[in-house]
């Protein structure tokens, strides 16, 4: 029987979101090799498909280089850059989201006549938030501001967020009741999401959440449901 290794990422990025203001010529992305062999890195972003092959995406970054060997326990910076030529202008009232992408080729190593070996190709991937100058209102504020209600469908009881703001706002967690979201997601400027719970809340009418900042810290808030 052969024994499969936990697959891992020896390259890792730094940061858990990457936020590209419009005034910005370029941001610059680092990844780091934790591991003692040398990695094979392709980079690229996508705009929500993760299915999406790289070389048919359409978007208005570039990044360099796409293609690079990082040495053991070592770095590589990663140059991201706004072409806004290379498709129809994004949005200026309200964010953007796209996804960076990390795929850490493994080196080739022959296996030993009595060994079984296998090798994994892993991916990392991240927000990537284009925010235009002078959007109404502060990142900060958009968590604070979102509307919550609750209800129930053919599916079950739902907790539901309305996001009025200008910025996006991921959630980490949130719970009603008693009862908590089974799949916490990222609500976009001025959309709502709907959110399955766990099971039927109690009689609370307090909504607590967590929410992921710029720095992709996780901070705690409450807010009232709508009656």
């Amino acid at each position: 029987m052969a024994i499969v290794p936990h697959a891992h990422a020896g390259v890792v990025i730094v940061g858990t979101r990457i936020i590209f203001d419009a005034n910005d010529k370029d941001r610059t992305i680092q990844l780091n090799n934790q591991d003692d062999a040398p990695a094979m890195i392709q980079a690229w972003i996508d705009a929500g498909d993760a299915d999406a092959k790289a070389s048919e995406i359409r978007v208005p970054f570039v990044l360099t280089p796409p293609l690079a060997r990082i040495e053991p326990r070592q770095g590589q910076s990663l140059r991201l850059l706004h072409t806004p030529q290379a498709m129809p202008e994004l949005p200026t009232d309200r964010e953007s989201v796209f996804y960076f992408n990390v795929l850490e080729i493994p080196p080739r190593r022959e296996a030993a006549p009595d060994e079984n070996l296998l090798q994994l190709a892993v991916r990392s991937r991240i927000k990537l938030f284009y925010r235009p100058v002078g959007l109404e209102g502060k990142p900060r504020e958009a968590a604070a501001n979102l509307r919550w209600s609750r209800g129930r469908d053919a599916d079950g009881e739902y907790l539901e967020a309305h996001n009025p703001s200008r910025y996006h706002v991921s959630l980490a967690t949130a719970s009603v009741g008693g009862a908590s979201v089974t799949e916490p997601g990222m609500i976009a400027p001025g959309s709502s999401l709907r959110m399955a719970l766990d099971k039927a809340p109690g009689a609370g009418q307090a909504v607590q959440f967590d929410w992921i900042d710029d720095f992709g810290g996780h901070l705690s808030a409450s807010a009232a449901l709508a009656q």
